[in-house]
């Protein structure tokens, strides 16, 4: 695990969407997959390409949606309208701006047929990751020591990344994943300067 911060609730590799108290949020997001898929599929040749060499056995990449500054996310206008609504995103932008990092991103992932992701962990037990699976044709998910959460078209889970994870996908076309990161209950701008004094 990454070092894990104090008093910040640790809740398993797979809370639950009430454990999170993520409900409104995560009805949103499943309430308007079809504009995440239509703003996806006219800019998805601009993936980055395994940006952080995660993947392997195939093509993965992902493209980040909540940077202003990110080559292609000002594409996603109509996604990011539809996060910004959420006081959950909006505070988690507020702890980004803070610490100057984007280490909690919103981001569209793509993992091709026969890739891989190697078994990582994330740089802190700040957030949950929402997974959001907008395309899939076969069989692919999460792999923990805990249990394995597999994504399906429309569908939701959450995982805390903090803990030891890898990915995997059978399929015939890519697999794409809507992922926005939230920071945890409990979070204070104290518990970021960690991330930035690290």
């Amino acid at each position: 695990m990454p070092p894990v911060y104090g008093d910040v609730e640790m809740n398993g590799p797979f809370p639950s969407i009430e454990t999170c108290r993520l409900q409104a949020l995560c009805r949103t997001l499943e309430e308007n997959i079809a504009v995440f898929t239509r703003e996806f599929n006219a800019h998805k040749d601009t993936f980055m390409d395994n940006p952080e060499k995660l993947g392997y056995g195939g093509r993965y990449g992902r493209i980040i949606v909540n940077r202003e500054e990110q080559r292609f996310g000002n594409h996603f206008i109509d996604t990011r309208k539809i996060l910004e609504a959420s006081a959950d995103y909006m505070r988690t932008q507020m702890f980004n701006n803070y610490a100057n990092t984007y280490v909690m991103a919103t981001s569209f992932t793509v993992l091709y047929p026969g890739a891989s992701i190697r078994p990582h962990f994330g740089p802190t037990n700040y957030k949950y990751r929402i997974h959001l699976c907008i395309d899939i044709d076969g069989v692919g998910g999460i792999v923990t020591a805990y249990g394995t959460r597999c994504w399906r078209v429309g569908h939701i889970f959450i995982l805390d990344d903090s803990y030891l994870h890898a990915g995997f996908y059978d399929g015939t076309r890519p697999r794409v994943i809507l992922m926005v990161d939230i920071a945890k209950p409990g979070l204070t701008p104290e518990h970021m300067e960690h991330i930035t004094s690290d």
